[in-house]
């Protein structure tokens, strides 16, 4: 008997419940720590988790992108290695041509607006030659310090050229069309060639309009820059996908959100540098 008694003591401890001396179990007592033990797993699994610390609201995400893009912009595009070279030079050329397509928009208000914003760039000098310069050191800068990251990849490049050397690919592009662009733009016809126009309040301007309705008015132009332009694109999407997370100050969990940001300004520069060809065309063919 006694041995049994002690089978249904043991056997009570194991499943949480106390046996009276008697071996009944008139009053069962649960046992605090063979419960616990024994649902640990399943409580521990109901409990609510917390949320990733990646969950960032959108406009803390944009202004701490703005701040990074900030510090990296100042510190210029000399760094202490080609590799930080790289990456400043790349946030300084991206925010440039988003400024320099937001310009460009002014043709859509009319001629007179985009003469006038050329002629507004022009009277700034010698700032506007200032960063017109600085603009040619980022540019070269960044095409070296590429070229100094794309041969230590080589064997990686030329082993599989497509899925590695896409950056490398459409960099080459983004050069031809970078000097292509300045040539056709920038020292391109102006005054002394007969583009001018008068502003209402009497100053002659060079006629960037007439300029761009002109080039524009080539069918084989509009080709041209729509297939640059997909390319830059491209080049900006994956380029800023790289840069974005060596940006410095800026936290790794507002890189998911940054990326977004990154990729929807890129769309918005590559339509809204498309504008300008493809309005004039549509314009000459209403015509």
């Amino acid at each position: 008997m006694s041995d049994l008694r002690r089978s249904k003591r043991v056997s009570g401890q194991a499943s949480g419940v106390q046996w009276s001396k008697d071996g009944n179990t008139h009053d069962p007592v649960i046992n605090p720590e063979a419960s616990s033990q024994q649902s640990g797993p399943a409580s521990s699994s109901m409990t609510p988790q917390p949320k990733p610390a990646t969950d960032v609201s959108f406009p803390a995400a944009f202004g701490r992108v703005l701040l990074a893009i900030l510090i990296s912009v100042i510190k210029t595009v000399i760094g202490s290695s080609s590799r930080a070279m790289l990456h400043r030079s790349a946030v300084f050329l991206i925010c440039f041509i988003v400024i320099h397509m937001l310009g460009n928009l002014t043709f859509l208000m009319s001629d007179e607006a985009f003469n006038a914003y050329g002629h507004k760039l022009e009277s700034l000098r010698p700032a506007t030659t200032a960063i017109e310069v600085y603009l040619l050191i980022a540019t070269v800068v960044h095409a070296f310090s590429a070229v100094m990251a794309s041969w230590t990849k080589r064997a990686m490049i030329t082993k599989a050229p497509y899925a590695n050397g896409k950056l490398f690919m459409t960099g080459m592009v983004v050069l031809v069309f970078m000097v292509v662009h300045v040539l056709q733009f920038r020292f391109g016809p102006g005054v002394t060639e007969g583009y001018t126009a008068t502003l209402q309040d009497g100053t002659n301007v060079r006629d960037l309009a007439r300029l761009q309705k002109d080039l524009f008015s080539d069918p084989k132009q509009v080709a041209f820059y729509i297939m640059a332009l997909a390319v830059i694109g491209i080049h900006v999407w994956l380029g800023w996908s790289k840069a974005v997370l060596k940006l410095e100050g800026l936290p790794k969990k507002f890189h998911p959100s940054a990326l977004m940001i990154g990729h929807v300004m890129t769309v918005g520069v590559v339509v809204g540098f498309s504008a300008g060809p493809l309005y004039t065309m549509y314009l000459q063919y209403q015509n």
